[in-house]
Protein backbone atom coordinates (compact mmCIF):
# COMPACT_ATOMS: atom_id res chain seq x y z
CA UNK A 1 0.00 0.00 0.00
CA UNK A 2 1.44 3.49 -0.85
CA UNK A 3 1.85 6.05 1.80
CA UNK A 4 -0.82 9.23 1.30
CA UNK A 5 1.34 11.33 3.85
CA UNK A 6 3.63 11.90 1.92
CA UNK A 7 6.22 10.37 4.77
CA UNK A 8 7.90 7.72 6.29
CA UNK A 9 4.60 6.87 8.56
CA UNK A 10 2.10 4.30 7.56
CA UNK A 11 -1.23 5.33 8.62
CA UNK A 12 -4.02 3.51 10.01
CA UNK A 13 -7.78 4.57 11.72
CA UNK A 14 -8.43 1.60 13.39
CA UNK A 15 -12.31 2.89 14.01
CA UNK A 16 -13.65 4.69 10.78
CA UNK A 17 -17.33 4.80 11.68
CA UNK A 18 -19.98 5.00 9.30
CA UNK A 19 -23.03 6.18 9.70
CA UNK A 20 -25.27 5.02 6.91
CA UNK A 21 -28.68 6.19 5.92
CA UNK A 22 -30.38 7.09 9.23
CA UNK A 23 -34.01 8.14 7.99
CA UNK A 24 -34.82 4.54 8.66
CA UNK A 25 -34.35 5.25 12.25
CA UNK A 26 -34.31 8.98 12.95
CA UNK A 27 -37.83 8.67 14.73
CA UNK A 28 -36.86 6.27 17.72
CA UNK A 29 -36.35 8.23 20.75
CA UNK A 30 -32.99 6.90 21.84
CA UNK A 31 -31.13 8.10 18.36
CA UNK A 32 -33.20 11.65 18.77
CA UNK A 33 -31.25 11.62 21.93
CA UNK A 34 -28.00 10.51 20.87
CA UNK A 35 -28.03 13.13 18.48
CA UNK A 36 -29.04 15.44 20.82
CA UNK A 37 -26.16 14.46 23.31
CA UNK A 38 -23.54 14.99 20.31
CA UNK A 39 -24.75 18.66 19.64
CA UNK A 40 -23.95 19.31 22.93
CA UNK A 41 -21.03 18.06 22.85
CA UNK A 42 -19.72 19.71 19.64
CA UNK A 43 -21.19 23.14 20.87
CA UNK A 44 -17.81 23.94 23.07
CA UNK A 45 -15.53 22.34 20.08
CA UNK A 46 -17.07 24.80 17.77
CA UNK A 47 -17.19 27.85 19.87
CA UNK A 48 -14.74 27.49 22.36
CA UNK A 49 -11.71 25.79 20.58
CA UNK A 50 -9.02 28.77 20.00
CA UNK A 51 -9.35 29.73 16.26
CA UNK A 52 -5.75 29.05 15.74
CA UNK A 53 -6.44 25.31 16.37
CA UNK A 54 -8.73 25.04 13.80
CA UNK A 55 -6.74 26.34 10.73
CA UNK A 56 -7.15 24.07 7.84
CA UNK A 57 -10.27 22.71 9.15
CA UNK A 58 -13.04 22.86 6.86
CA UNK A 59 -16.48 23.46 7.87
CA UNK A 60 -17.92 20.46 6.03
CA UNK A 61 -15.37 18.52 8.30
CA UNK A 62 -17.65 18.45 11.32
CA UNK A 63 -20.79 17.40 9.77
CA UNK A 64 -21.60 13.83 9.58
CA UNK A 65 -21.64 12.37 5.97
CA UNK A 66 -22.94 8.84 5.00
CA UNK A 67 -20.27 9.51 1.75
CA UNK A 68 -17.06 7.06 1.60
CA UNK A 69 -15.79 9.63 -0.91
CA UNK A 70 -16.21 12.13 1.92
CA UNK A 71 -14.03 9.92 4.15
CA UNK A 72 -11.89 9.26 1.52
CA UNK A 73 -11.01 13.12 1.33
CA UNK A 74 -10.11 13.54 4.86
CA UNK A 75 -7.69 10.78 4.90
CA UNK A 76 -6.06 12.07 2.27
CA UNK A 77 -5.86 15.31 3.63
CA UNK A 78 -4.65 14.01 6.90
CA UNK A 79 -2.44 11.63 5.60
CA UNK A 80 -4.22 8.45 6.89
CA UNK A 81 -3.30 5.43 4.52
CA UNK A 82 -6.33 2.84 5.44
CA UNK A 83 -9.05 3.01 7.39
CA UNK A 84 -10.96 -0.08 9.37
CA UNK A 85 -14.13 0.79 8.47
CA UNK A 86 -17.10 -0.11 11.19
CA UNK A 87 -20.51 0.06 11.08
CA UNK A 88 -22.20 1.62 13.94
CA UNK A 89 -24.86 -0.28 15.36
CA UNK A 90 -25.80 1.62 18.46
CA UNK A 91 -28.61 -0.65 18.74
CA UNK A 92 -29.18 0.03 22.28
CA UNK A 93 -30.62 3.59 20.53
CA UNK A 94 -33.49 1.89 19.02
CA UNK A 95 -34.31 -0.79 20.95
CA UNK A 96 -32.59 -3.52 20.02
CA UNK A 97 -34.72 -3.58 16.79
CA UNK A 98 -32.81 -2.11 14.56
CA UNK A 99 -29.18 -1.24 13.30
CA UNK A 100 -27.78 2.34 12.07
CA UNK A 101 -25.62 0.33 9.52
CA UNK A 102 -25.05 -3.26 8.96
CA UNK A 103 -22.04 -5.55 8.37
CA UNK A 104 -23.38 -5.73 4.76
CA UNK A 105 -23.56 -1.76 4.12
CA UNK A 106 -19.91 -1.31 5.42
CA UNK A 107 -18.76 -4.42 3.02
CA UNK A 108 -20.41 -2.48 -0.02
CA UNK A 109 -18.51 0.19 0.85
CA UNK A 110 -14.87 -1.25 1.92
CA UNK A 111 -15.98 -3.17 -1.94
CA UNK A 112 -15.22 0.53 -3.53
CA UNK A 113 -11.84 0.64 -2.55
CA UNK A 114 -10.31 -2.13 -1.24
CA UNK A 115 -7.00 -1.28 -1.03
CA UNK A 116 -7.84 2.15 1.38
CA UNK A 117 -10.99 0.57 3.43
CA UNK A 118 -10.60 -2.34 5.46
CA UNK A 119 -13.42 -4.72 6.98
CA UNK A 120 -13.77 -4.93 10.74
CA UNK A 121 -17.68 -5.84 11.23
CA UNK A 122 -19.45 -5.30 14.43
CA UNK A 123 -20.69 -8.31 15.75
CA UNK A 124 -21.96 -7.24 18.83
CA UNK A 125 -24.34 -7.72 20.81
CA UNK A 126 -23.49 -11.22 21.20
CA UNK A 127 -25.33 -12.40 24.09
CA UNK A 128 -29.11 -10.83 22.67
CA UNK A 129 -28.57 -12.36 19.65
CA UNK A 130 -26.92 -15.84 20.65
CA UNK A 131 -22.85 -16.68 20.91
CA UNK A 132 -23.34 -19.07 18.16
CA UNK A 133 -25.14 -16.86 15.26
CA UNK A 134 -22.16 -14.36 16.68
CA UNK A 135 -19.55 -16.94 15.99
CA UNK A 136 -21.16 -17.89 12.58
CA UNK A 137 -20.84 -14.30 11.44
CA UNK A 138 -17.42 -14.04 12.34
CA UNK A 139 -16.56 -17.18 10.39
CA UNK A 140 -18.22 -15.68 7.14
CA UNK A 141 -16.46 -12.28 7.64
CA UNK A 142 -12.95 -14.25 8.27
CA UNK A 143 -13.21 -16.88 5.94
CA UNK A 144 -15.46 -15.32 2.78
CA UNK A 145 -14.42 -11.80 2.90
CA UNK A 146 -10.59 -12.22 4.57
CA UNK A 147 -12.04 -9.62 8.02
CA UNK A 148 -8.85 -9.45 10.51
CA UNK A 149 -10.39 -7.28 12.97
CA UNK A 150 -13.73 -7.11 14.47
CA UNK A 151 -15.66 -5.02 17.06
CA UNK A 152 -17.66 -6.30 20.14
CA UNK A 153 -19.14 -3.64 21.51
CA UNK A 154 -19.94 -4.43 25.88
CA UNK A 155 -22.53 -1.70 26.25
CA UNK A 156 -24.70 -2.91 24.16
CA UNK A 157 -24.43 -6.43 25.46
CA UNK A 158 -22.76 -7.51 28.64
CA UNK A 159 -19.35 -7.36 30.33
CA UNK A 160 -16.66 -7.98 28.50
CA UNK A 161 -15.59 -11.00 30.98
CA UNK A 162 -18.65 -12.93 31.24
CA UNK A 163 -17.78 -16.57 30.86
CA UNK A 164 -20.85 -16.88 28.25
CA UNK A 165 -19.19 -15.06 25.52
CA UNK A 166 -15.66 -17.57 26.05
CA UNK A 167 -16.65 -19.88 23.14
CA UNK A 168 -16.72 -16.84 21.29
CA UNK A 169 -13.40 -15.82 22.41
CA UNK A 170 -11.88 -18.78 21.61
CA UNK A 171 -13.34 -19.21 17.92
CA UNK A 172 -12.05 -15.57 17.51
CA UNK A 173 -8.36 -16.66 18.32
Amino acid sequence: MSNSGGDDYFKIDPEAHLIGDMEPINHFAGVKMWWKAIDAIARPLYFGTPPEALAGVEPHEFEKSADPENLLAAMDKYGVDVACLLPESMMDTTGYSSRWVSNGEMARVVETHPERFIYQPNLSPLLHRGVDNAISELEYWVNEKGARIFKFYPPEDTFINDSALWPFYARAE
